[in-house]
């Protein structure tokens, strides 16, 4: 029987789903079109709100979930690296510079447009078909790591060292930056929930 609904309105209320052996939990919610993740050496974690017309920030979560404002007044910031003894970030919403914080000052370092993301020891794609909108790589001991930016039915997939794909998370929503936290654990962020996940693995 159907309501009315167009079928994607539907796909927003799927549960996300893990594989067997991993399981997720909410880390962080109300993080507004989350996007990169950094850790910053001292037991805190940056996240930039990836929102448009100068609403865009970088916040520092503590390890009590406390929040300061880092960064405001972006255009849609999509990438945090370290650099320098500060981090640099970057702002896709149209022409802005790419910025460098160093002890509570922020230089430019450069112009740039559109710029999605930044990456330190960055990875070459490999060829993979039947991905839908794949943005994110990541290599580490556990192999490729894809996430993929789509609205509906985006999945967090994992290949393996022995060619094996896995789909560690179904029914995400835009998933962007996955950053580990943990020798079993990795944090990820979900945009289009505004929300940040732990993901673990039982051994």
């Amino acid at each position: 029987m159907s309501l009315g609904f167009p079928e994607a309105s539907w796909q927003h209320f799927y549960p996300v789903g893990a594989a067997e052996r991993w399981e997720y939990e909410v880390a962080h919610s109300q993080v507004a079109r989350a996007s990169a993740l950094l850790q910053d050496g001292q037991g805190n974690l940056l996240a930039a709100e990836e929102l448009k017309d100068g609403q865009g920030r970088i916040l520092k979560i503590d390890a009590a979930g406390k929040r300061e404002v880092l960064v405001s007044g972006l255009h849609k910031p999509d990438g945090l690296v370290h650099f320098q003894g500060g981090i640099a970030y970057s702002q896709e919403g149209g022409t802005h510079p790419v910025n460098w914080l160093f002890e509570g000052q922020i230089r430019s370092l450069f112009e740039g447009t559109n710029v999605q993301g930044l990456e330190a020891d960055g990875s070459a794609p490999i060829p993979l078909e039947h991905l839908n909108e794949p943005s994110f790589l990541k290599c580490d001991a556990r192999g490729l790591w894809i996430s993929e930016d789509a609205t509906h039915r985006a999945r967090l997939l994992l290949l393996n060292p022995q060619g094996r794909l896995e789909t560690v998370l179904s029914h995400l929503r835009a998933p962007q930056v996955l950053l580990p936290s943990g020798t079993h654990s990795y944090l990820l962020a979900e945009g289009g929930r505004n929300r940040i996940l732990e993901i673990r693995r039982s051994e």
